[in-house]
């Protein structure tokens, strides 16, 4: 490798430090801003991703993406929100990365909560599969349901990660999507 492609690499590794500890920030306030609403975290764990491979051969030794659900059982059984942030696909379809904010309302057996309804990854699931959305949807209110993996509705909205500058970027789409909900719900 030449040296001159090592200096480009430590410039790429500098952005996706800068990223994650950006991230980071997103999450811990977002943490505070749903806690205040008195939404907890969906799992007791403060893990926001899981299966980064460690093997040597792995195509990337990078989390993927990474989550964070709540729930709020009292007022909104069934209920969860958070967001999902994808940062590459191994199709490599995705050209930057994408912040995915959703609410679901689970179907949870008797025997069940939802906390073994749900998976880390819905909002992004729901809105590139059960969505199908397109590229011109970013930014937009889509619904969906999936019903296999017992989500009756999901309400998502998907932006470009770096469209992101404040809090209030995130949880005005948090609020849009409530708004949105309730008036299903009438």
């Amino acid at each position: 490798m030449p040296e001159q492609d090592g200096l480009k690499v430590g410039i790429a590794f500098e952005a996706v430090r800068q990223c994650h500890q950006d991230v980071g920030r997103l999450i811990a306030d977002f943490d505070g801003y749903m806690s205040k609403a008195r939404w907890t975290r969906l799992w007791t764990r403060d893990a926001v991703t899981w299966g980064v491979s460690r093997a040597a051969y792995s195509p990337h030794w990078m989390a993927k993406m990474i989550y964070r659900m709540y729930q709020n059982e009292d007022a909104f059984p069934g209920v969860v929100e958070g967001f999902n942030i994808r940062f590459f696909s191994d199709d490599r379809s995705l050209k930057e990365p994408r912040l995915v904010v959703g609410r679901a309302k689970y179907d949870v057996p008797p025997n069940k909560t939802v906390a073994k309804v749900a998976q880390t990854w819905d909002f992004d699931e729901g809105f590139g599969k059960w969505c199908n959305a397109q590229p011109d949807d970013l930014g937009k209110v889509l619904s969906c349901d999936n019903k296999e993996r017992n989500v009756e509705r999901m309400l998502v909205i998907g932006v470009n990660l770096y469209s992101i500058q404040r809090l209030d970027d995130v949880t005005d789409k948090i609020q849009q999507i409530r708004h949105q909900f309730e008036a299903q719900d009438e």
